[in-house]
């Protein structure tokens, strides 16, 4: 009825008709699930319901004050009469809030009227309905029993206590109810539809369909029957039969999220995921807070690879219905997938207390456990589900798996074949024991099930590349191959198959054909290690070794401590080679490697290569500590001589020639070839030491008929008695600049050798008892100190005795005492370093004093640096003159232009003109600049770093203009793209004992000792770099 014909009834008079109509529009629209308009209705008809009956008080209290009593009660039975109505309509209003999901605002209505009717079966069912619709199922179950006695053929009663009971898993008992409802009412769809799904949640799914067909012929249009008989059918995987229903649904009511959602999980099933998107969105339009929505679709957007994105949508649905499992479970699955295993064990333990037998939630919790390799734990849940299931093949080959990766082999074949006997085909089952029979040793016997695996599924990837694996391990490589090839037209992508793949064709030496199916596979898993390490290997192979080396540290990054990795790692190294490992910059990087090999396995060769290494980083004692650890009695005589001869050479690089000369005289006396460590011995004395005498007695020994005497007459010529820096120049000015270089010097020394005092007070004051050791160390340095002094104060006194004009006799005085302390105090600081190991040897690593000892040891380094600049700044300085073209000064960058981090650009213009002078200094001054370009743009990308050379006249700025004539000059400039020197540093670069290096890692002397001996070739140098160094070496062409 419409309400213009209601409100013509209320304007005549007759309101009792209008609000009786009022009643059966509320009814109606609520039986339409037209819930908000029901609501407005029921608020309108309790407004005219609540006047009239106080309209009604009023009068029944007007005539009992008059006396007129039988009016009055007349008038109240009238006000009880209405009074039904009036609960009728409350009860309504109330079911009306529920429906739209306002169930706490109903509750109240209902108490209410429960207050003083509390067997008005209306309002018991609109209670209950308000309490179920807040998941209080178990609060309305004895109301609803209240019910259905008071009013025992209720059917309304009896069928909301029907789907209370199965909503709450009291599902047998609520059968006989919808049972006692038919028969009352056989033809109540509600009823029909409610006793269906009853059916359905107890697997009689096959049951429920006459009934659902029953309901269809009653109903054909109805949408709740209509979304029931479609969750029926996908129940019985006809999930293409329940997409017509469900679109038909969606016909009759196109905006039902509900349905929208339903549809949309059916499609998933059929793995037609992309379309479920838009119907997740409009149902989620529709209905914001329906936690079954969020959940699919984030379930679907899993499906699509798009886990990240589902991460919202499950948290929102949890916090809409916290203790859902099922959204528990599948938000926990998500970040299973996104290897967040951890966060999910908090969740698998929520839903575990809140369904603690679902099996699901089990084998979730498994899987993760097992990810994080706790096996152990597993064991416990795999009973618990197996007590559950007790035949259940999945359960009962996951708990086999288990059992293997606990290397509990033997125990998990039973269990393998408990499941073949459920289920003698079930494919994973079977694979599954072929793969522990694999481990067991039982190969042969794996072959069969394999064979009987294939036969049921016989395009199974995983299968045929299993089958393949173990024809492997049978050396069956020929059978293997096509099978493997067979598994990647299945599954393309599948790393595992790939890497198994490219080892059966380097077994069949198809090296070649391996490195793209390597390449494919690190694509798909960058970070798989062993993968890496299989196409390093062979890469090795095919003698690759340098492409090799970003593998290897890969792979040791994800596997630190792999012995393989490394020692694989190690082999590479040694193939690529000192010099390439220089220029790549990973010579540091090698020296690790040895020390871990050697840590997990002694090795005389490995050893001798590690000492090399350290030898190169100017480790001498380390080197020295692990080539005296190779036993020379278990190597051939050349073996031998190597450990020999490179212990003399290390030995000279740490100022002790006794040493030296002992392990040099037993390589030659030991020596097949005498002459060839007699030139290797001098070599390696004078690379340390040059002007030895020993080293020039070695060579004097080679015969001048020998085929070495060339090269003894080569080193010869380098390194006999060399004349004074400075000859050219005034004597005064040499005299003045030693004098000062010599102060600053002994300044440098006398502050290292205060640090290393009072790293050594330091240390003694952290022992209670005084340490001897220490005390004899800091009573060395006290005595070095004084020995310093009383040598500088006899130099004094011997410099006065010489008149002032005898410049070269005070000269040779200086320097005689500058080597003289020098070597002295080396001595003693060889002695103190000894004595600093031996005390590191007698505490233990973690002691508080260890790290001050081995400051104290890095300290003695930087005082026997400083004492060796001391010397060096005494050394004289000879110019070897010889004819030479300029190309060959370039030589080594041309033949190689790539060092580190940096390219060398030549542009020789006069690389044909033929120079007269030393050939070795100019090219040692352009290594110098080289190395300290290197050294100070060590962290920029790429390094530019240029060499020009030309011919030029009179050059201006150099030597002024009276120079009378023309004077050709050999113009090189050396300039790069780093950092540049500081304009307020320019000014000092070519003093003395000036650096912009760090600590410990330049001496000053560098550029100093390139100017000092560009000035005895009469030539110059001179900075004017603007962006990056720019250097200017004028060197004038020799007499000819």
């Amino acid at each position: 009825m419409s309400m213009d014909t209601i409100n013509n009834l209320i304007t005549e008079g007759n309101i009792l008709d209008s609000l009786e109509l009022m009643r059966r529009d509320a009814d109606a629209l609520m039986e339409e699930d037209k819930f908000a308009e029901a609501l407005d209705l029921w608020e309108k008809i309790l407004e005219f319901e609540f006047d009239i009956v106080m309209s009604f008080v009023g009068c029944g209290i007007g005539f009992l004050a008059v006396g007129e009593v039988d009016v009055s009660l007349c008038i109240l039975e009238k006000i009880v009469w209405f009074k039904s109505d009036l609960i009728n309509s409350i009860c309504g209003y109330a079911n009306g809030l529920t429906k739209l999901n306002r169930a706490e605002e109903a509750l109240p209505f209902a108490e209410y009227i429960l207050g003083f009717e509390s067997d008005n079966v209306g309002a018991i069912i609109c209670y209950c309905n308000a309490l179920v619709k807040l998941d209080k199922i178990e609060d309305s179950l004895p109301w609803f029993e209240k019910a259905t006695q008071l009013e025992p053929n209720n059917v309304k009663a009896i069928n909301k206590y029907g789907n209370a009971l199965r909503n709450s898993g009291k599902i047998e008992k609520s059968l006989p109810l919808f049972e006692k409802a038919l028969q009352i009412e056989p033809d109540n769809a509600k009823t029909i539809t409610s006793y269906a799904s009853a059916l359905i949640k107890l697997e009689r799914v096959e049951e429920s369909f006459p009934l659902f067909e029953q309901v269809m012929q009653l109903e054909p249009n109805n949408v709740i029957n209509i979304c029931s008989y479609a969750n029926a059918l996908i129940k019985l995987e006809r999930v293409d039969e329940s997409l017509h229903l469900f679109e038909k649904a969606l016909q009759i009511e196109p905006n039902s999220a509900k349905t929208l959602t339903n549809y949309a999980s059916a499609l998933i099933k059929l793995e037609r995921v992309e379309e479920t998107l838009p119907l997740f969105e409009k149902a989620l339009q529709l209905e914001l807070n329906s936690a079954k929505t969020l959940t699919n679709y984030a379930s679907a957007l899993i499906k699509l690879e798009r886990v990240e994105e589902s991460f919202p949508l499950f948290e929102k649905a949890l916090q809409l219905k916290p203790d859902n499992v099922l959204t528990i479970n599948n938000y926990a699955n998500a970040l299973m997938k996104l290897e967040r295993v951890e966060e999910t064990l908090p969740l698998f333990d929520k839903a575990l207390l809140l369904e603690p037998d679902n099996v699901l939630t089990i084998y979730g919790y498994v899987n993760a456990l097992i990810k994080l390799e706790r096996v152990e734990e597993t064991l416990p849940l795999f009973d618990k589900a197996l007590l559950l299931e007790p035949d259940n093949v999945i359960t009962i080959t996951n708990y086999a798996t288990a059992l293997i990766k606990l290397e509990r082999l033997e125990e998990s074949l039973p269990w393998f074949e408990k499941a073949l006997k459920l289920e003698a085909n079930d494919v994973v089952a079977i694979n599954s024991y072929s793969s522990a029979l694999i481990k067991v040793g039982k190969v042969e016997e794996s072959l069969p099930y394999f064979e009987k695996s294939l036969q049921i599924k016989p395009n199974s990837a995983e299968t045929i590349a299993c089958y393949a694996s173990a024809l492997m391990k049978l050396e069956r490589v020929e059978g293997a191959l096509p099978l493997f090839e067979k598994a990647l037209q299945h599954e393309p992508e599948n790393v595992l198959t790939i890497t198994n793949y490219t080892n059966a064709l380097i077994k069949l030496e198809r090296i070649e054909d391996s490195l793209p199916w390597f390449e494919k596979a690190l694509q798909l898993e960058p970070d798989d290690a062993i993968t890496i390490r299989s196409y390093s290997n062979a890469l090795m192979k095919l003698e690759k070794a340098e492409e090799t080396l970003p593998l290897f540290e890969k792979a040791l990054l994800l596997e630190p401590d792999n012995f393989i990795t490394i020692r694989s790692y190690a082999n590479a190294l040694i193939k690529v080679g000192k010099n390439a490992l220089m220029k790549l910059g990973k010579f540091e990087e090698y020296c690790q490697v040895f020390e871990k090999l050697l840590e997990i396995k002694d090795d005389n060769y490995l050893r001798y290569k590690y000492a090399a290494a350290l030898e190169e980083l100017g480790q001498y004692k380390q080197a020295i500590e692990q080539l005296e650890k190779i036993n020379l009695t278990d190597l051939l005589q050349y073996h031998a001589n190597v450990i020999r001869l490179t212990l003399g050479r290390v030995y000279y690089s740490i100022k002790q020639p006794d040493k030296g000369n002992q392990y040099f005289q037993e390589a030659i006396d030991n020596s097949d070839d005498q002459e060839r460590s007699l030139l290797y011995g001098a070599r390696s004395i004078l690379a340390n030491n040059p002007y030895n005498q020993t080293a020039v007695e070695m060579l004097d020994e080679i015969a001048q008929d020998s085929p070495r005497y060339a090269d003894a007459l080569k080193m010869l010529n380098f390194n006999l008695d060399s004349e004074e820096y400075y000859n050219r120049i005034d004597s005064q000015t040499k005299l003045k600049d030693t004098q000062m270089l010599n102060g600053a010097m002994y300044h440098q020394i006398g502050n290292e050798i205060a640090i290393l005092k009072s790293i050594a007070y330091y240390i003694l004051r952290s022992y209670k008892d005084e340490d001897s050791t220490v005390s004899q160390i800091i009573e060395k340095l006290e005595t070095l100190v004084e020995q310093i002094s009383e040598r500088r104060e006899k130099q004094q006194d011997e410099i006065e005795k010489i008149p002032e004009d005898k410049y070269q006799e005070i000269l040779s005085v200086i320097s005689k005492t500058a080597h003289d302390i020098s070597d002295f105090v080396n001595n003693e600081l060889a002695v103190i370093e000894l004595e600093t190991r031996w005390a590191m040897r007698t505490i233990n690593s973690e002691s508080k004093n260890y790290p001050q000892f081995q400051e104290l040891l890095t300290q003695l380094e930087l005082t026997q640096a400083a004492l060796n600049d001391l010397k060096a700044i005494n050394e004289g300085i000879t110019i070897q003159y010889k004819h030479f073209s300029v190309q060959k000064i370039f030589e080594k960058w041309q033949a190689n232009n790539k060092i580190e981090n940096a390219e060398i650009q030549l542009e020789i213009i006069n690389g044909d003109s033929e120079f007269y002078g030393d050939e070795e200094k100019i090219k040692s001054f352009l290594n110098e600049m080289v190395e300290n370009s290197l050294k100070h743009n060590s962290y920029q990308q790429r390094l530019i770093i240029k060499m020009k050379s030309q011919d030029i006249i009179n050059p201006e700025g150099i030597r002024g203009f009276t120079m009378p004539g023309e004077k050709q000059d050999l113009l090189i400039e050396f300039s790069d793209n780093g950092k540049g020197i500081a304009e307020d540093k320019k000014q000092w670069i070519f003093q003395p004992l000036t650096t912009t290096s760090k600590k410990g890692q330049g001496s000053g002397l560098g550029l100093y000792i390139i100017r000092r001996t560009l000035i005895k070739m009469e030539g110059h140098i001179r900075e004017t770099g603007e962006n990056g160094v720019r250097f200017e070496m004028y060197i004038p062409y020799g007499d000819r």
